[in-house]
């Protein structure tokens, strides 16, 4: 060390060999942090210049003797061995006090000589049981924490700390007084005494002015608050949750408060698990009229009060776990957010009730609630997968219904994606929703975003007549058995949202004909089929030319319109056939483009998800056949064939990833005629693409109930599968191999 050195940081993992008078040469050091260190021996000296010691874990009982720094403003010793026996009254320019967690500490010093000291915490001294006087008349301090320090049972007898904006005393278990206080303080004050031991509040509290937020949460003791409380100006928020002794203080007052020449300006007020009644709910919406947010969860009433309906200024309702609840009067449409997760006696009118105000096109509306099912005016709904719709010009406004399964009790998170591309916003945690199984969660999209996040939407969206898809998806991945969509028809024209492809169906039709009707396609017909493709000038017109080109084709060789087995090869044709009649078209989900001079290599898909299809001007329907046969097909037909040589997939085997390798891009895959006839089951052989899809529902039907048992989704898509490895391999000569 020397004279030249000001400031030292020490962040090392190991220990330093320094002396114990180390710090003597170093006259000019005015900053030492110290951090993850450990020393042979506590130093005995420190530089008196210091301006800043920060020592995690400081390794001594004592500071070192003769160490007076007159010009420090800021200690911050945590976890540090210090027992503090010294006042500190030579430190007229301290402003930062952090002795949190110093299991040493039971008595704290004298501050007199601290003057300018702003912020003292003493956080997890947990032998502290007495605190100087001093402290309670410090005139600069603004933030005072002593929380779970379990020893003290009294603060201090009165206090005077006009410049005081937050003071905490959670968990202090043992606290039994509240100090009285003196003179007024008119800063915005926050005060937390969670789970304390108080019983009550002195009237000295209408000194405070300037409270704004008080929470005692867990003070099963409290048995009286001071009516005068309730008047101060800023007083906004009351949190007194598990108070249930304080619901006779609320009997005692009935309509005093609310006749009293000013009202209480309370906004917020958490009232939870303290057995409240009818009765108390009631005198509850009369006292405060300018109630916002009410959080009565856990309570023993059976309805709501009527007066609920004139509670003009209430925005949020929590009920949730009121076991006995029953009726809910019909919500004022200011009512944006209504917790009723756990209300399983629900009456059957109030369900229909809390649908119905989604008819009101409530702005930001979000409703959890047992589960029922979703009302036959909703404008789309539909079983498993996820939320989908597709939108233009504008992006509508529109109210979503979750209906989940079986899940374990976790915050769910809900991702918005336009064109599978992900929306970022600004604040995460506001989508994010504690959701119960066999409940329904009702809320509008607007809900999870700010206004200007909304407003960016419309820009994604564009403002010319391109369809984009859209999805919310749920993270983690959670079953849901029914989703639905409410579109707010005063703030969406319903000709710019759909709720199936909007591309032409007859384009999906003749693109599953390409690629199944393909047995007995000679080289010469394909060169035909290519010459039709690129004489057309648009996708439409190529799909047409081919098809028609196909079925020449087949009426030259006398070939029905679609195989027998034109399912069991789809999946494995699919890329064979596609990449030799679209080269020029992209792959489904890996979006690489196959030029007309480039070779098809490897063509992979995970999770195939129908939902997250990409199109534009150059990508018809044709090209989602790969991944939707997948899909579709695995999901639905889990009993079928997966390729043309005859592997079946069990009932009780999952799904996993899907791989195609080197599909090629020549001639399609010929079969013997004699194959297309024998042994053929009838159930399996639709003779055109509609009778295939109903063939699909049906046995979806039929493959529904034991699936359900094990938790898997029930929709035509299988977006919540999950996929077993299944690969098919090129032999080298145009034929595919299939591995599972």
């Amino acid at each position: 060390g020397s004279a030249k050195i000001e400031g030292i940081k020490l962040d090392l993992p190991e220990g330093v060999n320094w002396s114990d008078t180390v710090f003597k040469k170093m006259k000019k050091l005015r900053i030492l942090i110290v951090r993850n260190t450990s020393f042979p021996s506590w130093p005995i000296y420190l530089p008196n210049q210091l301006k800043l010691l920060d020592w995690k874990g400081y390794p001594s009982k004592f500071l070192p003797p003769g160490f007076y720094p007159e010009q420090i403003a800021a200690f911050n010793l945590r976890f540090s061995l210090l027992v503090l026996k010294k006042p500190f009254q030579k430190f007229e320019h301290l402003t930062y006090m952090n002795f949190s967690c110093c299991q040493s500490i039971t008595k704290f010093p004298d501050v007199s000589g601290a003057k300018s000291l702003r912020e003292l915490i003493l956080d997890g001294c947990k032998k502290l049981v007495k605190v100087d006087d001093s402290i309670g008349f410090l005139p600069n301090l603004v933030y005072l924490s002593a929380s779970e320090c379990t020893q003290l049972k009294s603060f201090l007898l009165q206090i005077s700390l006009p410049s005081l904006e937050y003071l905490s005393f959670d968990l202090c278990s043992r606290l039994a007084h509240f100090p009285d206080v003196l003179g007024k303080n008119d800063k915005p004050l926050k005060i937390s005494l969670r789970h304390t031991a108080l019983r009550e509040l002195s009237d000295s509290f209408a000194e405070l002015s300037g409270l704004g937020y008080l929470d005692m949460t867990g003070c099963k003791e409290l048995k009286y608050l001071p009516s005068s409380l309730f008047m101060l100006p800023n007083f906004v928020t009351l949190k007194i949750g598990g108070c249930s002794q304080l619901r006779e203080l609320l009997t005692s007052s009935k309509g005093r408060l609310s006749e009293a020449e000013h009202r209480p300006k309370l906004e917020t007020l958490d009232f939870s698990n303290a057995c409240l009644s009818n009765e108390d709910l009631h005198v509850i919406m009369q006292s405060f009229p300018n109630l916002k947010d009410l959080n009565v969860l856990s309570n023993y009433f059976v309805s709501c009060p009527e007066s609920i309906k004139e509670s003009i200024c209430l925005r949020s309702l929590d009920v949730s776990y009121c076991l006995k609840l029953q009726e809910i009067p019909e919500l004022p449409s200011n009512v944006q957010k209504l917790n009723a997760r756990h209300c399983n006696s629900l009456t059957a009118d109030t369900s229909s009730m809390l649908w119905s105000q989604v008819c009101k096109e409530i702005n930001k509306l979000q409703v959890l609630m047992p589960q029922t099912d979703i009302p036959d005016w909703f404008d789309y709904h539909d079983q498993g997968g996820i939320p989908i719709f597709w939108a233009r010009c504008k992006f509508p406004a529109v109210a979503l219904a979750f209906m989940f399964g079986k899940m374990n009790y976790q915050a769910v998170e809900l991702h918005l994606f336009i064109d599978s591309e992900h929306v970022n916003v600004q604040h995460q945690h506001k989508h994010t929703l504690n959701i119960a199984e066999n409940h329904v969660l009702l809320c509008d999209l607007r809900a999870f975003f700010n206004d200007e996040e909304w407003e960016s939407l419309d820009a994604r969206i564009g403002h010319d007549n391109n369809w984009k898809q859209v999805q919310v998806v749920c993270e983690p991945d959670t079953s849901l058995r029914e989703w639905g969509v409410y579109v707010y028809k005063k703030e969406t024209n319903m000709n710019d949202i759909q709720f199936t492809c909007p591309y032409h169906e007859s384009s999906r039709l003749q693109s599953l004909l390409v690629i199944t009707n393909t047995k007995t396609i000679s080289r010469e017909d394909d060169m035909e089929i290519e010459s039709a493709r690129a004489s057309a000038s648009s996708v439409e017109e190529t799909s047409a030319s081919i098809v028609q080109a196909l079925e020449a084709s087949y009426s030259k060789h006398g070939v029905p319109h679609v195989n027998s087995n034109s399912w069991a090869q789809t999946c494995s044709l699919c890329c064979s056939a596609l990449l030799s009649s679209y080269r020029r078209l992209l792959c489904c989900t890996c979006r690489c483009r196959i030029d007309d001079d480039e070779p098809c290599g490897e063509a992979r898909m995970t999770k195939a998800q129908p939902a997250r299809l990409m199109l534009d001007d150059n990508l018809n329907c044709c090209a989602q056949t790969c991944c939707l046969c997948f899909s579709a097909l695995l999901s639905s037909f889990r009993r079928l064939l997966c390729s043309i040589y005859g592997r079946r997939l069990d009932n009780d085997e999952p799904y996993g990833e899907v791989k195609m390798t080197k599909a090629q891009p020549g001639p399609m895959i010929s079969r013997p005629q004699e194959e297309s006839t024998e042994n053929v089951d009838e159930e399996r052989v639709p003779s055109s693409f509609s009778q295939s899809l109903q063939t699909v529902v049906e046995n979806l039907k039929r493959l529904t109930a034991p699936r359900e048992d094990k938790g898997w989704s029930h929709g035509e898509d299988s977006y919540n599968s999950e996929l077993s490895d299944v690969d098919f391999e090129d032999d080298g000569e145009g034929n595919l191999d299939m591995e599972a």
